[in-house]
């Protein structure tokens, strides 16, 4: 078989007038994309300008509000001074943290059969309030607070140590 000389694939190739014209085409494309980035950089530069006053302003305004809260000391950003609790509700408050204090000596006796000898054995003592052994079986508990002091026996039952302590700590909603 007669070897045939290989088929080109390209196409014949373009004659002078046409390369002028694609380059012609090329060179218009390039143009036309510079010209379209440089006006949308103006555009960008048109729009950030009117916001180049927007930082001093704010920065002044800022600066006057700051000066104003600190020299002014206004009464509506300080807080109010809060009344002091009644003698009653201070009580029954110990008297609740006394309670629950107990609650967890008596927990602790149940688990281990005897009273801690010191508030670390319980974990730590809770603040404001002082754990005493006096012997096996007895121990005393006692709460200090704003002045107040109430001591608690075990002796005593806790229940009524604590009395009508939840009541007085509890406030009466009204109906709506």
């Amino acid at each position: 078989m007669p070897s045939m000389p290989p088929e080109s694939t390209a196409g014949p190739s373009p004659s002078p007038p046409d390369r002028r014209a694609l380059a012609e085409a090329a060179r218009e494309l390039v143009r036309a994309e510079v010209e379209r980035q440089a006006a949308e950089a103006r555009a960008v530069a048109t729009r950030a300008a009117p916001r180049r006053w927007l930082r001093p302003v704010l920065a002044v305004l800022l600066l006057t509000a700051a000066g104003y809260l600190w020299l002014a000391d206004p009464p509506w950003l300080t807080s109010a001074t809060v009344a002091a609790e009644p003698p009653e509700v201070r009580r029954a408050g110990l008297r609740l943290g006394l309670f629950l204090e107990s609650q967890r000596v008596e927990a602790f006796r149940r688990a281990r059969g005897r009273l801690p000898h010191s508030a670390a054995e319980l974990g730590g003592a809770r603040p404001g309030i002082e754990y005493r052994r006096l012997d096996e079986h007895t121990y005393e508990l006692t709460a200090t607070g704003d002045g107040t002091r109430e001591t608690y026996h075990s002796s005593i039952p806790a229940e009524r140590m604590l009395g009508h302590s939840l009541e007085v700590l509890t406030p009466v909603r009204e109906a709506p």
